[in-house]
């Protein structure tokens, strides 16, 4: 009997080797399917794939700890989906990469909990939310970044997007997860109720996300506008001399107005050639270069001002021009890339910074600047990385923005694919905030995004072009650019309300804890 009793725990030994070792394989196919998500933007097909093999492999997991699995899957989920920082090296993508990994602790803590239930949709839910709800708190402070996100992969899902305008990327963000795990976890416990639950959602998601989209905002005017591409700098160091520079961009701004109609140009962040606040030269060569062509600009600058100590500091600004030439408003960068514009703390830092292309002098923040006027526009400044962040869109609109601009210098990012991960972005605000976007990069992507979120024009890489449209200009309001600090919170008490759900104990029910969900 004991010999017989050991061949059986042995052999169950040996099912729960080969169950871990497949639970390991699935989990890093999932990340993979996640990370290339980020990459490849489609339907949303390697989005859900990824989470629902995270689901399969929790549940056929053996001996392996549900803690390691989930971050074994973020691991190389974000591995995958930012490698193009390895353009800065191999410490900065290790670095970002574990930023992401990290917001991820709470989900695989509690995922331990949920999956010794036999409730998959609470488990779901509750996963999903902490996902979720890891991807905001990434985002906040001041060294917060969230490059990499499920409700960026959806960006150019046109029905599936419009929900960001209620529950914001965040939200998004759940549904996608909670859907694919429900699937993952269904596949695995053989629940095809559960499953089918599942596609039912995918189903009632597209759906209600296409009657959103037909209830877009009636617009209240339009504006035809224009975003120059001139691929003349080189992250902030000019690689056209500074004449050709700026002859470059006046020469596109001229073919805007001329040969696109437009009466208002965008150029990129750190676009202009010198300090036009200081430099009155400059200054007056761009004024009347826009007074001759009867347009109103965006023009983006650095400049050096005087700083709260009374000494010049750099800034990172975008000067608005009308088309009498005379300047109508400015707007400085508040929202400064950590080890990209500043170095918190540089004096504890070592010298070896200056090897991942860290600038050897921080930028200051900027202060707070209404829209600037742009005819019968009123233009929400975002500059560059400012337009990852979800409450910055927001606050422009509270502010009186009838119309979102977005300057950027994505030359960084060379051709990878960080650049289109950075450009989604502007789609996520334009819908949140039923506001058009125009958007204009250094190298590329330049958009024109209608308050739905189409993308009525766009550019190539490294193409010297110029990009325009007629966008419409609304003063609606979403119920999450009123609400973005509330839907974070509710994620939270939705999760813990799950994980309440998934943990207890049915009365009259077996209390044993099952190895699988069911």
């Amino acid at each position: 009997m004991p010999e017989s009793n050991t061949s059986v725990n042995q052999v169950q030994a040996a099912n729960q080797s080969i169950s871990g070792r497949t639970a390991l394989l699935i989990t890093a196919a999932g990340g993979l399917c996640f990370g290339i998500a980020g990459i490849v933007t489609a339907c949303g097909l390697p989005l859900l794939a990824g989470f629902a093999l995270l689901g399969a492999a929790l549940g056929c997991r053996g001996r392996a700890r549900p803690f390691w699995l989930v971050l074994l899957w973020g691991a190389i989920g974000h591995a995958t989906g930012l490698s193009w920082c390895l353009v800065f090296g191999g410490v900065p993508w290790l670095l970002l990469t574990a930023w992401h990994v990290l917001f991820l602790l709470p989900a695989a803590m509690l995922t331990g909990l949920t999956m010794r239930q036999r409730r998959i949709a609470p488990a779901s839910l509750a996963l999903a939310g902490l996902f979720a709800l890891g991807e905001w708190l990434r985002g906040r402070g001041d060294l917060g970044v969230s490059m990499h996100t499920a409700a960026g992969a959806l960006a150019r899902n046109l029905p599936a997007v419009q929900w960001v305008g209620i529950f914001g990327p965040e939200g998004l963000s759940f549904a996608a997860a909670a859907i694919g795990l429900l699937l993952g976890f269904s596949w695995k416990a053989r629940r095809p109720a559960a499953a089918a639950a599942a596609v039912t959602a995918i189903a009632v998601l597209h759906a209600g996300g296409l009657v959103l989209l037909r209830s877009c905002p009636a617009p209240d005017g339009h504006i035809s506008i224009a975003a120059v591409q001139g691929v003349a700098a080189d992250g902030f160091k000019q690689t056209l001399s500074g004449s050709k520079c700026e002859d470059a961009y006046i020469a596109l701004t001229t073919d805007a107005a001329k040969q696109h109609g437009a009466t208002t140009v965008v150029w990129p962040e750190t676009s202009c050639p010198g300090d036009p606040v200081i430099d009155e030269s400059l200054q007056l060569r761009l004024a009347t270069a826009f007074k001759r062509l009867g347009v109103s600009a965006l023009v983006g600058c650095q400049v050096r001002q005087p700083g709260s100590e009374g000494l010049p500091v750099l800034r990172n600004l975008v000067l608005g021009f009308g088309p009498d030439g005379f300047l109508t408003g400015a707007y400085e960068k508040m929202r400064l890339v950590p080890f990209g514009e500043y170095v918190p703390r540089r004096e504890a830092w070592p010298p070896v910074l200056g090897r991942w292309g860290v600038p050897e002098e921080d930028y200051a923040p900027g202060r707070e600047w209404p829209p600037v006027p742009l005819g019968d526009a009123k233009a929400g400044v975002l500059v560059c990385s400012e337009s990852m962040f979800p409450e910055l869109a927001a606050k422009r609109v509270r502010q009186g923005a009838n119309l979102l601009a977005v300057a950027s210098n994505d030359s960084y990012f060379k051709r990878t694919p960080g650049a289109g991960q950075i450009a989604r972005q502007s789609i996520l605000r334009a819908v949140e905030t039923r506001r058009s976007v125009a958007r204009a990069a250094e190298t590329g992507y330049s958009m024109m995004i209608d308050p739905s979120g189409r993308v009525l024009s766009e550019s190539r890489l490294y193409e010297r072009t110029v990009v325009s449209a007629r966008l419409p200009l609304t003063n609606a309001e979403t119920v999450y650019s009123q609400t973005t600090g509330w839907w974070p919170p509710i994620i939270a008490a939705l999760t813990a309300l799950a994980s309440a759900a998934a943990s207890w104990r049915r009365r009259g029910g077996s209390s044993a804890p099952s190895d699988r969900p069911s």
